[in-house]
């Protein structure tokens, strides 16, 4: 479940979800209404909130009212002998995509203000353990830099509270405070225990790093494609899809900064990925000499 919420940079009227996403509102007259918050769990409503309740329960409704909700949707279409709920309620049926084009839409797509690098394993742990290290050395080549994990969330230096695995709203709220927080770059862990079945609608991801990469048979190409299908993320235009090189293999062999093998073949692959979000050579190649100069 998730809570998109006032920290989004959007508050929209009925009307416009209305008309935008083809909901049916009643009463007509409650296009004005503004909301300032969207989540999918009655637990999490506050005041000013759109509940979302595809498969509402008895007493759902009166639930969200109590805690202040502006306004429901709910499956189906209005039925003319229907008796008036005490909120407006918009009626229609949003897919998994459309959930996640409106939790987007409602936090001022703040994807778009970061470089997306997502990491992808057929191990979870070791797709967690990749991440740290990806996130690790971004912050060294100067990048303010948050993370989406089931082993740790954070935002800079602060820890996310998250309850993985995450949902589509639960995602752009944490990239909307990311993006507050003055992040530059996020990195994703793609696995069932950091997200949820298209957690990353309407995301779009730069740089995708695959720890399989080169072992025998692993396309990387149909793992992409499954990945996308799962979780719902588009690459961008100018996407990349990595392993690790011979060149990033000599780089963190010659770094110092791994000693162990699991370890350099994290930071292999944390080169790799730099190098194809189109961090120059040299930069990389300094970093490296100047943290193995440092410890």
């Amino acid at each position: 479940m998730g809570l998109v919420n006032e920290a989004m940079s959007k508050h929209v009227t009925l009307s416009y979800l209305a008309g935008h996403y083809g909901f049916t509102l009643d009463p007509p007259s409650a296009g004005g209404v503004t909301v300032t918050a969207l989540t999918d769990d009655v637990d999490q409503v506050r005041p000013g909130s759109l509940l979302i309740l595809p498969h509402a329960q008895a007493g759902d409704v009166e639930t969200a009212m109590t805690r202040g909700a502006y306004a429901v949707v709910l499956d189906g279409r209005r039925d003319d002998d229907h008796q008036p709920f005490g909120v407006p309620v918009l009626y229609g049926n949003p897919t998994v995509d459309e959930m996640g084009a409106m939790s987007a839409d409602l936090a001022g797509s703040p994807s778009d203000y970061l470089a997306v690098f997502a990491v992808a394993g057929s191990d979870a742990d070791e797709t967690q353990a990749t991440v740290v290290r990806v996130a690790g050395f971004l912050h060294m080549l100067g990048n303010p830099v948050a993370v989406i994990s089931a082993a740790e969330s954070r935002s800079l230096e602060r820890h996310l509270p998250l309850r993985h695995p995450i949902h589509a709203l639960d995602v752009q709220n944490t990239l909307a405070i990311c993006v507050e927080d003055g992040a530059s770059a996020v990195v994703i862990s793609l696995d069932d225990k950091t997200l949820a079945e298209g957690a990353l609608c309407s995301l779009s991801v730069d740089v995708l790093g695959c720890v399989d990469a080169g072992r025998q048979g692993v396309d990387t190409d149909r793992l992409s494609a499954r990945l996308r299908d799962r979780y719902g993320f588009t690459l961008s235009d100018d996407a990349q899809t990595v392993g690790t090189t011979v060149e990033s293999d000599e780089l963190a062999e010659q770094s110092g900064m791994a000693p162990q093998p699991d370890g350099r073949r994290r930071l292999s692959l944390a080169i790799s990925m730099a190098l194809g979000a189109g961090v120059r050579r040299s930069t990389v190649r300094n970093s490296l000499k100047v943290s193995r100069e440092l410890r």
